[in-house]
């Protein structure tokens, strides 16, 4: 069975990656899977998406709502990746616009401090003790030392563990391709360099990776992964030249060690699972030439044995149908969610909150708007309850 550790990209540069160049095999695929605009001479009608959002998926609607009639060849997972300040955005959305799927842009700490009814939760740091309040990544960056790093870095794996959750649910209910920003699998690249500046401890760290074995397998792995290589001395440029005050404290050596970390850890084991694509950016090019390269990838060339594209080779109908209803339903979110917050330990105190801490804290953040109940069901917020169970939750963003 053959194997090939690296795809690589029209734009690669030989220096981009010393540890990874011995092991790359450039190889020409013959047919495309993936297409984009360009190559979509005609559209092939397909069963309206299905209405996730507002329904949900539950066992009932299983029986009546297939999941792989809306699957095609553009029904996949791209993620593009690469440090900081190189123009992931600019090319994700292009990707997206071209190929006709779903941009997921990256996730901040906004999108877990602002509720579903849009209340900003920072607002509460007045009435929480200090060492509790809300810690985003510009305080990280002006402050690195700061005891709530930990909870900060546990919190964004926890933010793109569920936007990669949303992302499959996407996918599996409308047919649409995703494309996101940074995700749950690169996590760890951020957590390692944090680690190795001494940021967390080997508690925490211990604690991260259980995270990881908790949660991961939960998931379906990527088709493709989009590497956009910069030197870290071209990401120094860039953020000066972008002006941002908190990023004049990123400095060379937690960039340089980012760099490594993402060569030497992420790509060389996703690209066991999904295809790689690596560009040198230190000068932006045209996403069209990436998408030209994806247009040549087979991803149905690899048989039953190859780890590649595993994930997606379900056998029976009822199992896409069940990874559909895991991803999309209220409960089955929930349980992987309490399956994370309950596994702290004593040995990381700076995870953990006291009994009385949780107890003053739960009655600050219950006195919000809309963090009385769980969202839906918050009446004085304009929710409609009339109807509604607890099993028959449909798909929301999760809230802790």
């Amino acid at each position: 069975m053959a194997f090939t550790p690296l795809r690589v990209g029209h734009k690669l540069i030989n220096q981009c990656c010393n540890a990874l160049v011995p092991r790359i095999s450039i190889f020409k695929i013959q047919h495309a899977s993936i297409s984009g605009k360009t190559m979509r001479t005609e559209q092939v009608e397909k069963p309206k998406p299905w209405p996730y959002k507002e329904r949900g998926y539950s066992n009932l609607q299983a029986y009546f709502d297939y999941t792989t009639k809306r699957l095609d060849d553009n029904s996949k997972v791209i993620l593009v990746e690469g440090l900081p300040c190189i123009g992931k955005t600019e090319v994700a959305k292009g990707l997206a616009e071209e190929l006709g799927m779903k941009h997921f842009p990256m996730v901040t700490m906004d999108s877990y401090y602002i509720n579903a009814y849009g209340y900003d939760m920072r607002k509460l740091d007045p009435q929480i003790p200090s060492h509790l309040r809300s810690f985003s990544l510009e305080d990280f960056i002006k402050n690195p030392s700061d005891d709530r790093t930990p909870i900060l870095q546990f919190t964004m794996f926890y933010q793109k563990l569920f936007q990669y959750i949303d992302g499959l649910a996407h996918l599996l209910n409308t047919g649409q391709g995703v494309i996101l920003e940074r995700s749950v699998y690169s996590d760890l690249v951020f957590f390692e360099t944090l680690f190795a500046l001494k940021h967390v401890d080997r508690w925490e760290r211990k604690g991260y990776y259980e995270w990881r074995d908790i949660a991961l397998p939960e998931l379906m792995k990527p088709h493709l992964v989009v590497y956009l290589d910069a030197s870290p001395a071209t990401v120094e440029e860039n953020l000066k030249r972008r002006g941002k005050g908190e990023e004049k404290h990123i400095n060379k050596n937690f960039l340089e060690i980012l760099d490594k970390n993402y060569k030497e850890q992420f790509l060389q084991t996703i690209s066991e699972h999904a295809e790689v694509l690596v560009y040198d950016w230190n000068t932006p090019g045209d996403p069209e030439i990436i998408v030209e390269d994806i247009e040549t990838i087979d991803f149905d060339r690899f048989d039953i044995l190859d780890p590649k594209m595993g994930d997606w080779r379900l056998k029976e109908e009822w199992d896409w149908n069940e990874k559909r209803y895991n991803f999309t339903h209220g409960s089955s979110r929930a349980i992987l969610a309490n399956g994370l917050l309950h596994h702290y330990t004593e040995s990381t105190p700076r995870l953990n909150w006291t009994a009385q801490e949780a107890l003053v804290m739960n009655k600050i953040i219950e006195s919000a708007p809309g963090m009385k109940y769980e969202t839906g069901y918050n009446v004085d917020q304009g929710d409609n309850i009339l109807f509604k169970t607890k099993d028959h939750t449909p798909f929301v963003r999760d809230q802790h």
